[in-house]
């Protein structure tokens, strides 16, 4: 999980954002930022938050690369504290990884600072939440598809609201207070599974005619 806070939506400028637990999240800095921002590393940790511990072969299987590939970003995850290896599963020579944090913080103030790392890293999970959202959708038909009892328990919408910037952040601020509100929820019964909660709060650019 990905998120950005501005100062504006903590309670307290420069404190830590509501909800953010070092024990189980990061707040990025520069240094983590620009060893994240890459549309490989963030699919990677997000598989293994997602799913649990994996090998690089597993990992590199399920995103289309070589394990060559999957060892090299998994390493320098590791050298950032993103991913640890984790030595109660597998046997012999197998690797296991695992994400230790539930969730990546991103400072709103490293956007002015950290022009081309925090581009680089919001480009790239707004490639992986629409390549999630196309992953899920490509299953709505399929046998592995979201399963009975599920067929209300998704929702892909938007709308087009008219707002100043102080509403758009008190927006974000409601929708993450109503996600945590869940986390303290437990999953009754047998139909419980992950699921993965995507909003975007931003501004729509002019349209490229506009005077």
């Amino acid at each position: 999980m990905c998120l950005q806070y501005p100062d504006r939506m903590r309670d307290t400028p420069g404190t830590r954002p509501p909800g953010f637990d070092p024990s189980q999240d990061i707040l990025l800095d520069p240094r983590r930022l620009r060893g994240l921002a890459h549309p490989l590393r963030l699919r990677l940790r997000g598989e293994l938050v997602e799913h649990g511990p994996a090998t690089a072969t597993q990992l590199a299987h399920r995103v289309g690369v070589s394990s060559g590939v999957t060892s090299y970003h998994l390493r320098q995850l590791a050298a950032h504290g993103f991913v640890v290896e984790d030595p109660d599963q597998g046997q012999g020579r197998e690797r296991y990884w695992r994400a230790p944090h539930r969730a990546t913080y991103l400072d709103g103030s490293l956007i002015a600072t950290e022009h081309e790392a925090s581009a680089a890293y919001l480009r790239a999970v707004a490639r992986m939440h629409a390549e999630r959202v196309i992953r899920f959708a490509d299953t709505v038909d399929a046998p592995q598809g979201p399963g009975s009892g599920w067929s209300d328990g998704f929702d892909l919408s938007d709308y087009i609201l008219t707002l100043a910037p102080e509403q758009a952040t008190d927006l974000a601020r409601r929708l993450h207070e109503v996600c945590r509100s869940f986390r303290e929820v437990p999953a009754a019964g047998p139909q419980a599974r992950h699921v993965v909660v995507q909003f975007q709060v931003m501004a729509l650019p002019p349209p490229a005619d506009a005077p």
